[in-house]
């Protein structure tokens, strides 16, 4: 994929990145660049204790709202 909105990912990644890019894109987009599917991506978070945006969350963002981040 030689699109230049790829985000460049080395591995292993550790869990302050993975925090940073839950709360800068969404999961999808961060399944894409990692080939694997948003519901893995959930699953991997949770195993790793990495807080993630709730539903909505985008869309709040793109209305303008600030939503908190907590912490990792």
């Amino acid at each position: 994929m030689d699109n230049e909105n790829t985000t460049k990912i080395s591995f292993p990644i550790s869990r302050e990145k993975l925090y940073e890019m839950a709360w800068s894109e969404p999961m999808t987009s961060i399944g894409k660049t990692m080939d694997v599917s948003s519901s893995y991506l959930a699953r991997v978070y949770t195993n790793l204790n990495i807080p993630r945006p709730q539903v909505g969350y985008w869309a709040k963002i793109e209305a303008g709202k600030t939503v908190p981040k907590p912490p990792l």
